[in-house]
């Protein structure tokens, strides 16, 4: 009998089922293409899928892209890989403060490499991070506890409150608390409100995702920053080869391709304005916007079961989310393509005029 670890038998993964015939508006990936197709960029990088990747150039864009040095960044396959190795990073943590909606993974590595530490969950108030609230929080926080932090939320889609983070950086340092930012979402409008500038911060960790804004969610890039000192820790976590030499090429054309990333944003503000004037013909169907690539949505005469429900049987698949802190059920779909942004509406159209006849 193989000596796993006990924490694991208790830990159920639930599988993503992917079916192709669904419109995957629940996903929130970037369905807008890039400047070049993959086949040109690869053919142009000389692409050598029989070598071991040369990632040098791929931190090199990186650490220009971030304004960071090479030292304070480490390239991941995808945001997960980020977190869990931060997770794995850390010894003898008494105590994680994270949202109660944030991304699964954290509640997954949590258990897997700090089973006996208490999980406390805060929630998002009013749409918002209360950073007011977090910032009280760190009165009953223990030294070495870690607080997360989602920039913006992948449940709100709301940024962080930037006047207040660094009262809240300021004070954990002083505690001894670790700050994590997850900014997977941030560049999908603008990298104006991250928190990279705070990164000399010796208690600040950073991850990303080149999922959402770079559309790669297939070829799996992220990555973790952090000062210089910690990452000398970090990186002794770090796989033989962080990425393949694939994603290292399509990464390095993906983040210098603006014109495309430009468009994009773009896209996903005019999705946005044609939510909000659907928004005006129906009373019954409310909208809020968000700081990323995607939109919240309820109706005040159904419930989210019966919208998705009927989404389902014309195929589009939006995600439905926890009841807020005023018990009313939000759905989200992904902006950022008018041709499904435009069938989303139309079928939802068409079941909302129900109620009329």
């Amino acid at each position: 009998m193989i000596n796993f670890k006990s924490q694991l038998s208790d830990i159920t993964r639930i599988s993503d089922v992917t079916n192709m015939d669904v419109l995957r508006m629940h996903k929130r990936e970037r369905d807008y293409p890039l400047t070049l197709p993959l086949e040109s960029i690869t053919k142009a990088d000389n692409l050598n899928i029989s070598r071991y990747p040369d990632l040098d150039p791929v931190y090199k864009t990186l650490s220009s892209h971030f304004s960071l040095d090479v030292a304070s960044v480490l390239v991941t396959a995808g945001c997960d890989i980020a977190l869990r190795t931060f997770y794995e990073s850390l010894a003898n943590t008494p105590l994680f403060l994270v949202p109660a909606t944030c991304y699964a993974m954290n509640y997954l590595y949590i258990s897997i490499y700090h089973p006996n530490a208490e999980v406390q969950a805060y929630n998002i108030l009013n749409g918002n991070i209360d950073m007011i609230n977090v910032i009280d929080m760190l009165a009953g926080l223990p030294p070495n506890a870690v607080i997360l932090l989602e920039n913006p939320s992948g449940q709100s889609g709301k940024s962080i409150d930037r006047v207040l983070f660094p009262e809240l950086l300021d004070k954990a340092r002083k505690m001894g608390v670790t700050i994590v930012v997850d900014e997977t979402y941030l560049e999908t409008r603008s990298a104006n409100c991250s928190v990279i500038p705070y990164i000399s911060n010796l208690n600040l960790v950073i991850v990303t995702s080149f999922s959402k804004a770079y559309g790669l969610a297939g070829l799996r890039a992220g990555a973790i920053m952090s000062h210089p000192k910690n990452m000398s820790i970090l990186r002794a976590l770090k796989p033989m080869h962080e990425i393949t030499g694939a994603t290292a090429s399509v990464l390095s054309y993906a983040i210098s391709d603006k014109p495309s990333l430009e468009a994009y944003r773009n896209q996903i503000l005019l999705d946005e304005q044609t939510w909000i004037s659907m928004c005006l013909h129906y009373e019954d169907l409310i909208v809020e916007p968000t700081d990323s690539n995607f939109i919240r949505f309820r109706s005040s005469s159904y419930s989210a079961t019966e919208i998705t429900s009927y989404l389902e049987s014309r195929k589009i698949r939006v995600k439905i989310h926890p009841p807020d802190e005023f018990h009313q059920e939000w759905l989200s779909a992904s902006l950022g393509n008018d041709n499904n942004t435009k069938l989303l509406l139309c079928e939802l159209k068409s079941f909302l005029y129900s109620q009329y006849l």
